[in-house]
């Protein structure tokens, strides 16, 4: 399958409802401590908008294989049926296109992997 070796990054931006800010972070922090459990799970986070509307959860897995797998996880799937109910999801999938690092560690930005 083409692609199934590049690392697959998650990005979904949560639209939330005032008042249901701390049950959605719950909520996200339960889905996150799952993921890094499982197998291809490479790092994660969760950011807040400064209005506190806005939510984004961006996880990167080793390889599409490894997030497909982890979205038939029992686990995931009830967690995100739960974050469904509390925040309209807009996710999106990616894979890496450039990587910067401080001047100081890498002078110039890195091509991704060939794959």
């Amino acid at each position: 399958m083409p692609g199934s070796s590049e690392q697959s990054i998650i990005v979904n931006v949560w639209v939330v409802s005032d008042g249901n800010q701390g049950e959605l972070l719950d909520a996200l922090v339960a889905l996150f401590e799952r993921l890094r459990r499982l197998e291809g799970f490479i790092d994660g986070q969760i950011l807040e908008g400064v209005d506190r509307m806005l939510f984004v959860s961006y996880a990167t897995m080793r390889s599409a294989r490894d997030r497909d797998a982890a979205f038939e996880d029992s686990e995931v799937r009830a967690t995100m049926r739960r974050i469904g109910g509390i925040a309209h999801p807009r996710p999106h999938a990616y894979t890496l296109a450039r990587s910067f690092t401080p001047a100081a560690s890498e002078p110039v930005a890195s091509e991704p992997p060939a794959g």
